[in-house]
């Protein structure tokens, strides 16, 4: 019962968030969440056995359950246009995931490196993809645990990097079902993000990036030298 109120009263929270202004810290709240059932979803794709039992966090609900479904959407169609660039992320990346400084290194580095050129819906959902790919690998390797440190780091990631583009555009419940057309992301959309003075160069999906980014991890170790502030919010113990 104390979890179906906290649940209820999540819920009410998001749509009273909704319908105003959100807040910085409103907004990396949500892009956890979504964060958690972007992963769940590729879990339960991957066939992964997950016991979850600190994954106590309420799903999304109202509106924000309805930006999760988009963004699922639009992960499935980057996915299928890259199909190996999200997974097997690890082992692409050469790391170890029973390090988790490395692992969270690793997903800082690459996150920064996706939004090197701008931002755009497109890379906001690359971003997701390579969480949740990095979060099945490490389910998949016995280092369920990490998969928290990478809905934190995110989440921290979002709070420096996303939020002022966000609130600018209103917030999450402006993530567009038309959001990328193929690798080149030609809708209407996508020019207008541009237009909008995302000013970014190559595909808006982030695929390039990402690509990128596998080749400098694998040739240097310089790239994983991140800000220290962030990386101990990352790691910092969950209370």
């Amino acid at each position: 019962m104390e979890v179906l109120r906290r649940s209820s009263v999540f819920a009410a929270e998001v749509m009273e968030v909704f319908d105003r202004s959100p807040t910085d810290k409103e907004l990396v709240s949500q892009a956890k969440a979504l964060c958690r059932d972007y992963i769940n979803s590729r879990l339960i794709r991957a066939g992964v056995s997950w016991s979850k039992p600190e994954y106590n966090a309420p799903v999304p609900g109202g509106k924000l359950a309805e930006v999760s479904t988009i963004l699922l959407r639009l992960g499935d169609e980057l996915e299928y246009i890259r199909p190996n660039v999200y997974r097997n992320i690890a082992r692409q990346l050469n790391i170890s995931l029973h390090s988790e400084t490395v692992v969270t290194d690793a997903f800082l580095a690459v996150a920064a490196q996706i939004f090197t050129a701008g931002i755009t819906w497109g890379k906001v959902v690359s971003l997701y993809a390579v969480a949740a790919g990095l979060a099945v690998d490490c389910v998949r390797h016995a280092q369920p645990a990490t998969v928290h440190t990478i809905v934190d780091c995110l989440g921290e990631f979002v709070r420096k990097t996303l939020v002022t583009w966000l609130k600018r555009r209103g917030g999450w419940k402006t993530v567009s079902p038309g959001c990328f057309e193929g690798a080149a992301c030609s809708t209407t959309y996508c020019h207008a993000e541009e237009a909008r003075g995302s000013r970014e160069g190559g595909t808006c999906c982030g695929n390039m990036a990402v690509l990128s980014l596998w080749m400098m991890l694998k040739t240097s170790s310089s790239v994983f030298l991140l800000p220290s502030a962030m990386r101990r919010v990352c790691r910092a113990p969950q209370t």
